[in-house]
């Protein structure tokens, strides 16, 4: 399955095409178990 893999910049680019790739609906919730030190995924996750 080669090509359904891809590069990105860094993790933080990663995470974000992925999140955003999703379809999310009014009311859905996500749970994240820590990210107090990744700062990028829970400014995204909060917005």
């Amino acid at each position: 399955m080669p090509q359904r893999l891809t590069f990105m910049d860094n993790a933080t680019a990663g995470a974000n095409a992925v999140l955003r790739s999703l379809r999310w609906r009014a009311g859905e919730r996500i749970v994240i178990a820590d990210c107090k030190d990744y700062g990028p995924l829970l400014a995204f996750v909060r917005s």
